[in-house]
Parts: C-alpha cells; sequence; structure tokens
C-alpha cells in the first residue's frame, strides 16, 4: 500500500488522482528457464477462487482506474487477487 494512502491529497491539488492494483498470483508467461511447474510460483490455491488470475483481470482493473468512471476514486489500493486477502 505504500504512499497510497498519503499521495493522493499532494496530487489532488495537482489535478490527478492515484490509486494501484494489488495482485496475487498472476499467470504469465515466463521466460526461458524461469517456469515453473503446476504447482510451482504461485502458491496454494486454496483461496476463494482456486486458480492463478489472468493478466487481461488486472488489465481490465487498470483500465477501469483509468476510465471517467473512476474518476471520484482516489487513494484506493484495489485487489486483483481471487480473495486470498480474506484466506
Amino acid at each position: 500500500r505504500g504512499n497510497v494512502g498519503v499521495m493522493p491529497m499532494m496530487f489532488f491539488v495537482l489535478s490527478f488522482v492515484l490509486s494501484s492494483i494489488g495482485p496475487g498470483s498472476i499467470a504469465v508467461a515466463r521466460t526461458p528457464g524461469q517456469e515453473t511447474g503446476p504447482d510451482e510460483g504461485h502458491g496454494p490455491l486454496n483461496i476463494p477462487v482456486p486458480r492463478q488470475g489472468t493478466v487481461e483481470e488486472c488489465s481490465a482493473a487498470v483500465v477501469f482506474l483509468a476510465s471517467e468512471q473512476a474518476s471520484y476514486i482516489t487513494g484506493q489500493n484495489y485487489l486483483v487477487n481471487g480473495g486470498a486477502y480474506f484466506h
């Protein structure tokens, strides 16, 4: 979360908002030599949504935060983690 809670007041004066996403375990293409096995690299999947997230799901959160629909949202960290925060 870092400075996300403090920075919005400073940036509000400059007329823009600041929010962030906190991705959980996301399935991504890995470079050669960094591949992981099916049960490696993403921790236990005993979370409410028992799978890794996708790049598209994280991107959708970013697109929303950059949209006009989110113009009144600032200083928030959106967890895109399949509910791992609650587990």
